[in-house]
C-alpha cells in the first residue's frame, strides 16, 4: 500500500475499520525516512496505525543529484543505525522468497522496460477480482498529481516506479553500469579505431584517379558523413548491449572524443605544418598530416 495514514480521522468509525482491515490484510504499508545525519536517518513518517504486527518498507527514492531523475533504488538503509527494509526489498520477498537479493548494501538500477502494467480503479476491483487474484497488488495514486517522478521513460507516478523496481528484483535484471575505468580504456580504443579506419578509408579514396575519388577524397563533408554513419553504428552497438544484456555503456564519454577526432587531427597537421618550417621539421618528415 503506497498510502501513508499519517494522521486520524474526524471519522472514529472510518478509522476503526481502517485498522480492522490492515490487521487483516498482511498488506505491507510505506514509510518514508527523514532527516540523514552521519550515515544514517534519524527519523520516520509512518501511518498512525502502525505497530509491530504491520509489515513496513521505505519508499525514500535514489535520483540523479543534478537532474532528480529516479534511475536507482536500495534495498536497504538505516534508521539511527538500525537496519531498515526497503518497500521494494520487503514486498518482493512477500511475493517471492526466491527474490532475495544478497547483496543489499548497494544501489540497483531500476530496469525500465516498456510494460504495460494492469491498473484497475478502486471502483473496478471486485470486477476484475480474478484479474488480482494471486497477484502482486500495488495500491495508490497513479493518477498525475504531486506523486510524479521524472524517469529515463518521462514523468511517471511514483507507484509505477515501484512497480518497476519490484519487476527488477523480481526478475533479477537489474541495469549493470561500466566501470569509469573500463569505460575510458573503452573510450581510447574507440578512438584509435576512428582515426585508424578514417585515414585509410579516405587514403583509399583519394588514390582512384577518377573524378569521384578525387571529389570524395578532398571532402570534409564525406569524411564527416562516414563519421555520422560510424557513430550511428556505436550507438546501435551499446542499444543491443543494453536491449540484450541489461549492460548500460554511457554514450557521452564515447561519443564525445569521437566527435572531436576531426578537430584534434586538424589540430595535429597545423602543428606539424608549423614545426616543419623550423629546425625541428625533420622530426615530422613522415608525418601523415604534413
Amino acid at each position: 500500500v503506497d498510502v501513508i495514514f499519517e494522521k486520524k480521522n474526524c471519522d472514529e468509525a472510518a478509522d476503526a475499520l481502517l485498522i480492522e482491515a490492515v490487521d487483516r490484510s498482511g498488506a505491507v504499508f510505506v514509510k518514508k525516512l527523514t532527516d540523514y545525519r552521519n550515515g544514517t536517518f534519524t527519523g520516520q513518517i509512518q501511518s498512525f496505525f502502525v505497530s509491530d504486527s504491520i509489515k513496513e518498507g521505505f519508499i525514500n527514492a535514489v535520483g540523479d543529484m543534478s537532474t532528480k531523475c529516479v534511475r536507482e533504488f536500495r534495498l536497504m538503509a538505516t534508521l539511527n543505525n538500525t537496519p531498515q527494509h526497503s518497500f521494494v526489498s520487503r514486498l518482493a520477498e512477500e511475493y517471492d522468497s526466491t527474490a532475495a537479493v544478497k547483496d543489499k548494501a548497494r544501489n540497483y538500477r531500476i530496469n525500465y522496460r516498456r510494460l504495460e502494467f494492469d491498473v484497475v480503479g478502486c471502483d473496478d476491483v471486485y470486477e476484475n477480482r480474478e484479474l488480482l487474484k494471486d497477484k502482486l497488488v500495488l495500491i495508490g495514486m497513479m493518477e498525475e498529481g504531486s506523486d510524479m517522478h521524472l524517469t529515463p521513460l518521462g514523468e511517471i507516478p511514483g507507484l509505477k516506479v515501484l512497480a518497476y523496481s519490484i519487476q527488477t528484483v523480481l526478475e533479477k535484471k537489474d541495469i549493470r553500469t561500466i566501470d569509469d575505468g573500463s569505460l575510458m580504456a573503452l573510450s581510447v580504443i574507440i578512438c584509435f579505431i576512428t582515426v585508424l579506419w578514417q585515414f585509410y578509408v579516405m587514403r583509399f579514396i583519394s588514390g582512384r584517379k577518377s573524378f569521384w575519388g578525387v571529389l570524395l577524397g578532398n571532402s570534409r563533408l564525406f569524411s564527416r558523413l562516414l563519421t555520422f554513419v560510424w557513430l550511428g553504428l556505436i550507438a546501435w552497438i551499446t542499444y543491443v548491449v543494453y536491449e540484450k544484456y541489461d549492460y548500460n555503456i554511457p554514450m557521452a564519454m564515447i561519443l564525445a572524443p569521437v566527435v572531436l577526432v576531426a578537430e584534434g587531427r586538424n589540430l595535429y597537421s597545423a602543428i606539424v605544418k608549423a614545426y616543419t618550417k623550423t629546425r625541428y621539421g625533420s622530426i615530422f618528415e613522415n608525418s601523415l598530416y604534413k
